[in-house]
């Protein structure tokens, strides 16, 4: 080997910067609890041999170029293992139990097999991979900081979404990620100075066709058959993120990729349908409300009285039909006992006795609302698909029956509005799939031009809000950076007023007001509520509170609107999940870190509320358990409204099993258990499971008679 002088400079630079940024974060590697000063002189040492790694120049083949070449290449994945898996929040040195630590080594090296297969190049396939697996790393954890679970395969069809949504964060490099820079910049400086040797033409091609057989043989082992699923190798299905902290990031991630595609049920044959939907045929419809509160202690006599109240649907009415999809509408109260300063639910709990409303569990915590959208339009589960997929990126391909194509059968309107961006999650095409005549968004109510000039702002709060003061410039849209709910509510009702008269309307709004994160400081915002019960602060769940209370505020203002309007009309209003907040807040509430919680207690932080009033009598109460897919059920119960056979039969099934999501399900006495489990209600699920199957992915073969209403 030799000694480049060119190469000498260069390297010395590249190692005095990395140095630089050692030094400017050295107090955060000393801080750590464990491993701090390990850490840092892995940093220092990684930094330093950059210099002379980029300095040297191999000469013409011999055996120690080829055994420095080996070492670097089969050394490079536990490398980037230790720098992704400190970004993921593990030490290399206690989290691998077993052989864990050798199924995330053949991971890694799984990638830089297939790069030495395709480039033929020991310095190709470091240099190509080393940042790819440093950048994942870096993106999983700025994933799981911001939601509160991991980077999964499904999360790359949100990135548009993800990207607007982004901009609402606040990010920080952290020693992880300078640590994760000096490991990725010391294997690219290990190889620079390998060079390809033209004489060994014929013993290359050779390694990178074995390379390519092996990447294929552990490949269709994986994806075509059922051997790595059977040795262990599984997604923690419940808990992503506890299963990437226990296993590995990128093995978790990996191993995730084998459930994007969704299976066919066992046993499946779309010709059992019809009979699988038959149960309960020929008697009465179940009514929700009165099975609750059944469930919850009154007499079957009381709880039937209780429900009797003519509706409008049974005098002919069919009455307008405002659905608010409230983001991260929640009471916090269900994970744990907490007071504070003053009420931020004050108004929704006085109508209590004017309404119906009660906890609503659903699939996901801090993001995923459109699943939340997915299961309450649907009638479908989330249970029923792969972990962290999204329904409306990967399943819904084609024409949707559900709660808006029966609307449209009885003559309503259909509209959705959102007040934010109109590529979120892919709802145009699913919007359009489900039967929505029009889907308003901010494109829509602000202009296009107005929401380009924001987004090339870098989405600069105080230029959208310029902005949308010289074009409204009576009008206060925005609660911190979103639109407020007092706006979204007053774009409801000049919808209503807009609407064709005499055509009963149907709108499903999504708002946009509780989105996090919950640490902005905007001049628009005043934080009113603080905890008074809990031994430390949380200013996120201060502000997460605080902004509660304007929706309940908001909402009081829209439904003293709707008490003035003379046609029958129903709201109903629901939390697409519970906030992204501090996870000291629920380890604190809940007694115990959350990764330590059992499943079932974890289910808690998957619960929102729901309130369902009307401007005319209907059935009142408190509905303790109900899951979101039952929800809209409830809704053409309570308007009165002919059913489709796909309701009635999910009117049956909540009898029996009033929760199922994707966190777990509860029966009837109050037993939890997972929909994979074995349990005393495994054939119900395992019919609800084809059954949405038929729905969902069968389009020709699909029992349409089933899910559409009834031709009159």
């Amino acid at each position: 080997m030799s000694v480049s002088r060119s190469a000498q400079r260069i390297g010395f630079l590249i190692s005095a910067i990395l140095l630089g940024l050692v030094t400017w974060k050295g107090e955060d590697f000393l801080t750590l609890e464990e491993g701090g000063r390990l850490v840092l002189a892995g940093a220092i040492l990684a930094a330093a041999v950059v210099f002379p790694a980029v300095a040297i120049r191999w000469k013409e083949p011999s055996f120690w170029r080829w055994a420095y070449q080996m070492l670097v290449f089969l050394a490079a994945p536990l490398v980037m293992m230790i720098a992704v898996e400190r970004l993921n929040g593990n030490f290399i040195t206690d989290f691998l139990g077993d052989t864990d630590w050798l199924e995330n080594y053949v991971v890694y090296l799984l990638f830089y097999l297939l790069a030495f297969g395709l480039f033929g190049s020991v310095r190709a396939s470091v240099i190509s991979i080393s940042p790819i697996l440093l950048i994942f790393g870096i993106a999983n954890m700025y994933v799981t900081e911001f939601k509160g679970s991991p980077l999964v395969p499904m999360d790359l069809g949100s990135i548009k979404t993800a990207g607007n949504v982004a901009a609402s964060y606040t990010y920080e490099i952290g020693y992880e990620i300078i640590f994760g820079i000096c490991l990725t910049a010391m294997l690219i400086a290990l190889v620079s100075g390998i060079r390809r040797t033209k004489n060994l033409k014929k013993s290359r091609i050779a390694l990178r066709i074995l390379s390519l057989l092996v990447v294929l043989g552990f490949g269709y082992t994986f994806y075509y058959t059922d051997t790595v699923a059977d040795y262990g190798l599984k997604p923690d299905f419940f808990n992503q993120l506890r299963g990437y902290q226990n296993h590995g990031a990128l093995l978790g991630f990996t191993i995730n990729t084998k459930y994007l595609r969704l299976m066919e049920p066992a046993d499946y044959n779309a010709a059992d349908i019809p009979e699988l939907m038959a149960d309960g045929e020929g008697e009465e419809v179940p009514n929700i409300l009165e099975t609750a509160l059944i469930r919850q202690g009154m007499s079957p006599e009381d709880a039937k009285e209780a429900v009797n109240v003519e509706t409008a649907g049974s005098q002919g009415i069919t009455p307008n039909i405002i659905v608010i999809m409230n983001e991260s509408f929640s009471e916090l109260n269900v994970v744990g006992d907490i007071e504070t300063n003053i009420p931020y639910m004050a108004y929704i709990d006085s109508i209590r006795d004017e309404t119906i409303q009660g906890n609503v569990y659903v699939s996901t915590i801090g993001t995923g609302t459109s699943n939340t959208e997915f299961e309450f339009l649907t009638g479908n589960t989330m249970a029923f698909l792969p972990a962290g997929s999204n329904a409306y990126q990967l399943y819904i391909k084609g024409e949707q029956p559900g709660l808006t194509s029966t609307l449209l059968h009885y003559g309503y309107t259909a509209d959705a509005f959102h007040p934010y961006f109109e590529t979120s999650w892919n709802r145009i095409a699913v919007y359009d799939y489900m039967g929505f005549r029009d889907f308003i968004t901010v494109e829509d109510i602000f202009g296009r031009d107005l929401v380009e000039k924001y987004i090339s702002s870098g989405y600069s709060y105080q230029t959208y809000k310029r902005l949308l003061k010289q074009k409204f410039p009576k009008e206060d849209i925005l609660l911190r950076r979103y639109v407020s709910d007092a706006y979204d509510f007053k774009k409801i009702t000049q919808m209503y007023e807009d609407k064709e008269e005499g055509v009963p309307f149907f709108l499903f709004n999504v708002t946009m007001q509780n989105h996090s994160s919950y640490n902005m400081e905007m001049d628009n915002f005043t934080e009113e509520v603080e905890l008074t019960s809990t031994k430390r602060e949380y200013p996120k769940t201060n502000q997460y509170l605080s902004l509660i209370k304007y929706t309940d505020e908001d909402f009081e203002v829209l439904l003293d609107y709707f008490k003035n309007v003379e046609e029958p009309t129903i709201i109903l209003m629901f939390g697409d999940h519970q906030p992204f907040i501090e996870d000291s807040f629920y380890s604190e509430v809940m007694g115990k870190s959350i990764t330590e919680l059992d499943d079932e207690t974890q289910q808690k932080r998957y619960i929102t509320r729901f309130v369902l009033w009307a401007n005319y009598d209907i059935p009142t109460g408190w509905i303790d358990e109900i899951s979101i897919n039952y929800l809209s059920t409830l809704l053409m119960q309570v308007a009165g409204l002919p059913m489709t056979e796909y309701n009635e039969y999910l009117a049956n099934l909540y009898t029996k099993l009033p929760v199922i999501t994707a966190l777990g399900c509860r029966d009837a006495e109050g037993n939890f258990f997972q929909a994979d489990q074995s349990n005393p209600l495994a054939s119900e699920i395992s019919a609800y499971r084809r059954i949405q199957y038929n729905n969902l992915s069968d389009l020709e073969n699909r029992a349409d008679e089933l899910f559409y209403p009834a031709d009159d």
